[in-house]
C-alpha cells in the first residue's frame, strides 16, 4: 500500500481522558482494518497495553514548540490537546494524510471508503457544522485586504459552510505549502471562538472538502439515516450512553482478535 492510500488515525487527550481515547480507539478497531493509530499523549510511558498497531507520541515536552502557553486561546473550555490537529503537518512527517478523530467519537460501521478521497487541490475534508450559524460578509476589514488575519476575530464568521472539526480527513502534504503554519500562528495571536477549528475554517477556506454528514453524525450536523462515525459531544440520550458503554467494556484482547479476523476477511476479498 502506498503512502497516499495509508489508512492513519489520530487521537489526543490529555491523560484524565485516556480511557475515553480507548473506548474511541476500540470502535474504530473493531469496524476498520487501518495501518496506524496514534495516541497523543501526556505522558513517556502509556499506562494500558494496546495493540500493535497504535502507537503513542509524548507530545507533552513539545507543545511549546508549537503553541504559546500564554496566548489567546491555549488556556480555554477546550483541551489543549485539540490545538494539535493543526501540527500534525510537522508532527507527523511521515505521512500525507490522516483522519484526525476527537476523542468523544464512535466509529460504528466501515469508514474504509474515507481513505480514498481524492484531496487534491484541498487542505482538509470535513462535516459541515450546522449550529455555527452564517455571518454577513461585513465581518471583513475590507480597508485591510483579503488576508485571514484581517477578520474580526471575536465573531463566528463563516465564508459558505463551516466545518466541524471533530472528524477531519487532514492533507498533510498540502498543509506544509505554510498554510499550517498560518493556522498555528493564528491560534498564538488571534482570540478565536472556536480556537482550533475556527482557525481551519478561516486558514483553509474555500479549500475544505465537503464530506457526507455519514462521518460526523451529531447534533451540530445535518441528519443522516446511515452513521459512521458518531460524535456524541455533550449528548446524553439512553442509546448513545449504552452504545458507548458496550465498547468501553469490551477487552483489547477481544478486539486484537476481531482485528486479526478483519484483516484476514480484507486479504481474502483481494484475491
Amino acid at each position: 500500500m502506498n503512502d497516499h492510500n495509508e489508512r492513519i488515525v489520530v487521537y489526543a487527550s490529555t491523560r484524565n481522558q485516556y480511557d475515553k481515547m480507548e473506548t474511541a480507539a476500540k470502535s474504530l478497531l473493531l469496524n476498520n482494518v487501518v495501518d496506524k493509530v496514534y495516541f497523543l499523549i501526556e505522558d513517556e510511558e502509556y499506562p494500558n497495553k494496546l495493540p500493535s498497531c497504535i502507537e503513542t507520541i509524548n507530545v507533552e515536552p513539545i507543545v511549546e514548540n508549537y503553541f504559546n502557553k500564554n496566548g489567546p486561546n491555549f488556556n480555554s473550555d477546550w483541551s489543549y490537546m485539540t490545538l494539535l490537529r493543526l501540527a500534525l503537518y510537522d508532527l507527523l512527517k511521515g505521512h500525507n494524510t490522516v483522519l484526525y478523530l476527537d476523542t468523544d467519537t464512535l466509529t460504528i460501521n466501515n469508514i474504509s471508503e474515507l481513505f480514498t478521497v481524492d484531496l487534491t487541490g484541498y487542505y482538509c475534508a470535513g462535516v459541515v457544522d450546522e449550529c455555527i450559524g452564517r455571518v454577513d460578509m461585513h465581518v471583513l476589514r475590507t480597508d485591510l485586504g483579503p488576508d485571514p488575519f484581517a477578520l474580526l476575530i471575536r465573531t463566528p464568521y463563516v465564508f459558505g459552510d463551516y466545518f466541524n472539526a471533530g472528524v477531519m480527513l487532514f492533507n498533510l502534504t498540502a498543509l506544509r505549502d505554510g498554510t499550517g503554519k498560518k493556522m498555528v500562528q493564528m491560534i498564538n495571536t488571534e482570540p478565536l471562538q472556536y480556537k482550533d477549528q475556527d482557525a481551519i475554517n478561516i486558514t483553509c477556506r474555500n479549500k475544505i472538502l465537503r464530506l457526507p454528514s455519514d462521518y460526523n453524525a451529531a447534533p451540530m450536523t445535518a441528519g443522516t439515516i446511515h452513521p459512521k462515525i458518531l460524535h456524541l459531544s455533550k449528548v446524553n440520550n439512553e442509546y448513545n450512553k449504552t452504545l458507548w458503554v458496550s465498547y468501553e467494556s469490551m477487552s483489547w484482547s477481544w478486539i486484537e482478535k476481531q482485528m486479526a479476523i478483519n484483516r484476514q476477511k480484507e486479504e481474502e476479498a483481494k484475491r
